[in-house]
């Protein structure tokens, strides 16, 4: 069957309007009976109804309106998964409904439906959304996924353990989470890979026990609550994290948790068993996350500002560190210079010859080695021209498997391409007896680890000694950077689909949307064809969205790969970090990695045709529509 977006959206409009005329009026029909009330039911409904359909003569598929029901039945299939799982999605040509990690033809569905005796199943669908996409409803989705177990004894795509999880009973009771207790320290022995969640059958296991001992815990305790997912939770701490320990964060009236990140400390035997959660959820809080609860970038994020801004920009309190009147007395601007005034610091409490362990007790002393670690960590980051990207320790330990687990390896930070351990450094420099100062380690960072990371903001650049094929390629590629600015600003929640532009022969661009099941395998595609250039384009750019790992903030950019194959090459990775804070728009200064220079003004001026593109995107309703909403990143 053949439609089109505006197609579908009209009859599933003539579908509700007619559902919503009183009944008497018209004539009882078809989805009288059908009940097309966005339930479960609802769908069994319509497999009994196609079944039916199937049984009839043929022909009846020529009938007058047979293809505005089937196509109907379509829209309303798009619909029921959308209000389901909260994840908005748009039809594409052919029949298409795409989501933002993954897509699926509701009218091919039902047209093979009418062909076999296979029923409408849309499970494995749900749970793809459910389990993948940054805005699914994670409130529904706990409930979809207790549910789905208690019905079926599994997930979809399976359950690992599941024949030790069947006797367990789901029940909300005490004795029921001691049982889990049980069953997670037997697993920990018997299962090393199972934190990396590298299969789904694991990453449902993880799903259902952090839902229902989170949730178990909360009704123990008196907790009224609600589960926030990625996009919110990116809203409340200024960082959209893809890790599974963030997928869902459960927030009560004393703040935020997450319960993913606390399952997964147990397993790796560090966590307090969920037998103990309702104890956790009584005690009032001092903060709204602790450290171990959330990811390292947010952990840097939040003690820099509180040391230095003396409040966090996404609201959470924090215990204030010891020494804090000595060290925003530093003047802790990120400079080299402030590194030399920590260690002077760090060596005057050295002197008094602190005990490691009765320091390391005391959260207050906790807080100031997070913070040293962190402003180290961003502070090199920052003047070596390197990204940076702090590591939790089931991060690290996927790639070194025999690193322990002690204090200085709760987190590392990924400075470039080097991966080093700031808290051992600062512990170091307290406690060891050859200690190496936060100003030698910036040294040598300097001297052999320096990037080609440039934040460049939108000033007028001179770009003369930029060739002029490249001048295009760059104007280019800033126009369609403020058009993807413009579409996120109207659907915020809606992840585009990756897209190559490639420019051929006749001088024309042309786009090829990478409209595959998973964004990695997009995302792949669309580098071997950047890489390999198959059809030798004289120029290709990709373009998508992503993260950018900045020395002050991990942030959602849209990444332009670019790519000039002819008499002057460029390989240029490039980003536009953007926030969505207070309900509004913020962009900040143009990113580039230049991965075959260092030249610091070559960087401005390639900056500069990106930024005159920009300008010259024929948005409504001005051509600098993108400007409205610049902001410095800092």
């Amino acid at each position: 069957m053949q439609t089109t977006p505006e197609r579908q959206a009209k009859l599933l409009e003539n579908l509700h309007r007619y559902l919503a005329e009183p009944k008497g009026k018209t004539p009882i029909g078809v989805w009288d009976k059908l009940q097309p009330d966005y339930t479960a039911d609802s769908i069994k409904r319509i497999n009994r109804l196609l079944s039916q359909m199937r049984s009839m003569p043929q022909g009846w598929e020529n009938r007058s309106g047979a293809e505005n029901f089937l196509l109907t039945l379509a829209a309303y299939l798009a619909e029921y998964v959308v209000r389901l799982t909260g994840v908005n999605g748009r039809w594409t040509t052919h029949g298409r409904f795409s989501f933002d990690v993954c897509a699926f033809n509701p009218t091919d569905l039902v047209e093979s439906c009418l062909k076999t005796a296979a029923p409408i199943r849309l499970d494995n669908l749900v749970w793809q959304l459910f389990s993948h996409s940054h805005s699914a409803d994670c409130n529904a989705m706990s409930r979809y996924v207790q549910d789905y177990y208690r019905r079926h004894r599994t997930l979809p795509g399976g359950l690992a353990h599941a024949d030790a999880l069947h006797a367990i009973d789901f029940d909300g009771s005490h004795s029921s989470l001691r049982r889990i207790d049980a069953f997670l320290e037997h697993i920990r022995q018997h299962d090393d890979g199972i934190l990396h969640a590298d299969t789904q059958p694991k990453r449902n296991l993880i799903f259902l026990l952090a839902f229902y001992c989170a949730e178990t815990a909360c009704l123990h305790a008196g907790k009224s609550h609600q589960w926030l997912n990625r996009r919110q939770i990116s809203e409340t701490t200024g960082s959209l994290n893809n890790s599974l320990a963030e997928h869902a964060a459960l927030y009560t009236e004393d703040g935020i948790t997450a319960p993913i990140a606390m399952l997964c400390a147990v397993l790796d035997g560090r966590g307090m068993p969920v037998s103990q959660w309702e104890s956790c959820l009584k005690q009032p809080r001092t903060h709204t996350v602790s450290p171990e609860e959330i990811n390292p970038d947010q952990l840097a994020a939040r003690i820099t500002d509180h040391v230095i801004h003396g409040r966090t920009r996404d609201g959470s309190r924090l215990t204030d560190p010891s020494y804090l009147k000595e060290l925003r007395a530093l003047t802790p601007d990120y400079s080299m210079d402030s590194l030399q005034r920590l260690d002077e610091l760090l060596y005057s409490i050295r002197n008094s010859r602190p005990d490691f362990e009765t320091f390391i007790r005391d959260s207050a002393n906790q807080q100031f080695l997070h913070f040293c670690a962190c402003y180290l960590a961003k502070t090199v980051a920052l003047n070596t021209n390197n990204t940076l990207k702090m590591l939790s320790y089931e991060e690290i330990r996927r790639q070194m498997p025999d690193l322990p687990c002690d204090w200085y390896s709760t987190y590392a930070a990924r400075i470039g391409r080097q991966i080093f351990f700031p808290i051992g450094r600062i512990g170091g420099t307290l406690f060891d007896e050859q200690p190496e100062s936060c100003t030698d380690f910036a040294r040598m960072m300097a001297q052999h680890h320096t990037g080609n990371l440039y934040a460049v903001k939108p000033n007028e650049f001179g770009a003369d000694n930029i060739a002029e094929n490249l001048q295009g390629l760059l104007f280019q590629a800033g126009s369609l950077a403020a058009a993807a600015l413009y579409r996120k600003q109207a659907e915020p929640h809606t992840i585009p689909l990756p897209v190559l532009y490639s420019l051929a022969e006749d001088g024309e661009w042309y786009g090829l949307q990478m409209d595959l099941p998973e964004t990695e395998q997009a995302l792949s595609e669309g580098f071997a064809l950047l890489d390999t250039n198959p059809h030798r384009h004289t120029a290709q750019i990709f373009l998508y969205e992503g993260y950018a790992n900045l020395p002050q903030e991990r942030l959602d950019a849209f990444i332009l790969e670019i790519r000039s194959y002819g008499g002057n090459p460029l390989v240029l990775h490039t980003m536009l970090p953007f926030t969505f804070r207070s309900g509004s728009l913020k962009v900040h200064e143009l990113t580039l990695n230049l991965l075959h220079s260092s030249e610091r003004s070559e960087a401005f001026a390639l900056a500069a045709c990106l930024y005159r593109g920009m300008d010259a995107a024929e948005l409504p309703p001005n051509r600098r529509h993108w400007r409205m909403h610049y902001q410095a990143l800092f």
